[in-house]
């Protein structure tokens, strides 16, 4: 009996793994179509004020909420296991007065001031950056709980799929319809987008956080909970926003109509990420496993196949999107010509991550968060720095290369605080690193020594 209670438990996990895999790759392309259809509907520069906007609005989202709500998977499971339902009823609640409490106190009066001093007009996409802030900080929010409360696919598929689906909807009726968009039209369409996520999230996720209102709220792990939020907050904007870092920091120092290729580039480098992240979800349970339990053999031999699966996915990957870039151009138009030198260049973004394997994977289950948190500021302080003195030294092509190895390099450090600090490679040649470690052991000193 308890052997087909498991057999029916791994089955299910098998197909909510595999839906949420298939539902990422209708995102990812539904994501990368209404990004081609913004070049249909706006002028470059409107493009590119597009691209800024978006990016400040998702990098702003995690400012709003602190990253609090990260917490999620490790407080909620712990307070309803060990019957501290008040305590659980404060997390949920305190996630959620933390987004008020910021856009209350930092958001409003910062967009205040910005319309102060530039005008709504010039201000108008980055101040509906201000306004979706918030909305998307609750659907992280709502992702993180329904998740560490059983619900993955009811808080995920909503926060995956709804606000492409609208974008796509909005921008091929503009399309179809002949209308000339602007960047404030585009990020209007975000802020409905977002709302209608958050709150099909919402509904499909209350009732599993009713015992909220069943007893008091209790704050007082309030100081474990901000703290674990911020450490973490790094390593979130650099893995899951790191193409946003890009865009808003060459925002500052490159045209908008360069900004809109550059965001373009960097959404069809997405889908060689996509497929990286296809390898990482597949592997990283059982390299987590195989960590815990002690099997370093095992462990190498799957990073190795994971390594080597990752560089396939590039040697296929990058033909097969240089043949189709040419296509895009007859498309978007002259505006657009150069984005092919981008996207070489770019590649270096996701050859690093196939080279270097998911040391991030390691030294998070081996408990090395405080590495994590100074490698992702390390990394983000790189993309600033590249970013700028490339643009010092070669205006837009400086700015492209300065951006793709900061990257390259937050990559490096990542293996490098790995192989220092639990001794896994991670690359392709973990096997073969750990299989001349084994035979140095079993062999011993050399006595000649």
């Amino acid at each position: 009996m308890i052997s087909l209670v498991q057999k029916s438990e791994d089955v299910r996990l098998f197909g909510t793994a595999s839906i949420m895999l298939s539902v990422r790759v209708v995102g990812t392309l539904l994501t990368l179509t209404y990004t081609l259809l913004m070049v249909a509907v706006a002028p470059p520069d409107e493009v590119g004020r597009a691209f800024a906007a978006l990016s400040t609005g998702f990098l702003l989202s995690v400012v709003a909420s602190l990253n609090v709500e990260a917490g999620s998977i490790r407080f909620l499971p712990l307070y309803l296991e060990t019957d501290r339902p008040e305590d659980a009823a404060g997390f949920v609640f305190w996630c959620r007065r933390t987004v008020l409490v910021i856009c209350a106190t930092v958001m409003v009066p910062v967009s205040a001031i910005m319309i102060w001093i530039y005008g709504l007009d010039a201000m108008g996409p980055f101040v509906l950056s201000f306004a979706a802030a918030p909305i998307m900080a609750n659907a992280r929010i709502n992702s993180r709980q329904g998740v560490a409360l059983g619900l993955v696919l009811r808080a995920s598929l909503p926060r995956i799929l709804v606000r492409p689906l609208v974008m796509v909807a909005f921008l091929g009726t503009a399309t179809v319809m002949g209308w000339t968009l602007t960047a404030t039209h585009i990020m209007a369409a975000l802020c409905v987008a977002a709302a209608l996520e958050t709150g099909l999230q919402w509904a499909f996720i209350r009732h599993a956080l009713a015992f909220r209102r069943a007893v008091p709220a209790r704050f007082d792990q309030a100081l474990a909970w901000v703290p674990f939020g911020l450490m973490l907050s790094p390593t979130l904007v650099m893995h899951e926003y790191l193409r946003d870092v890009i865009i808003m920091t060459a925002g500052f120092v490159l045209l908008p109509g360069d900004v809109a290729k550059l965001g373009i580039s960097l959404s069809m480098i997405g889908i060689l990420n996509f497929a990286l992240n296809a390898f990482d979800m597949a592997f990283s349970p059982k390299i987590s496993r195989a960590i815990v339990q002690g099997n370093s053999k095992g462990c190498a031999r799957l990073l190795t196949l994971c390594g080597v699966g990752k560089l396939c996915v590039l040697m296929l990957g990058v033909p097969l999107a240089w043949v189709f870039i040419p296509l895009a151009l007859d498309v978007m138009g002259a505006d657009y010509a150069g984005i092919e030198t981008m996207f070489l260049v770019l590649v270096l973004i996701p050859a690093s991550r196939a080279v270097f394997g998911p040391a991030n994977l390691v030294l998070n289950v081996t408990g090395h968060k405080q590495v994590l948190f100074w490698c992702a500021l390390a990394g983000a302080g790189a993309i600033l720095l590249g970013v700028f003195v490339g643009e010092a030294l070669a205006e837009t092509a400086g700015v492209i290369i300065g951006a793709a190895v900061a990257v390259a390099s937050y990559q490096t450090l990542l293996f490098a605080m790995c192989r220092w600090h639990t001794g896994v490679d991670t690359t392709a040649l973990s096997l073969m690193w750990e299989r001349r470690k084994l035979e140095g052991a079993f062999h011993g000193p050399d006595p000649a020594a």
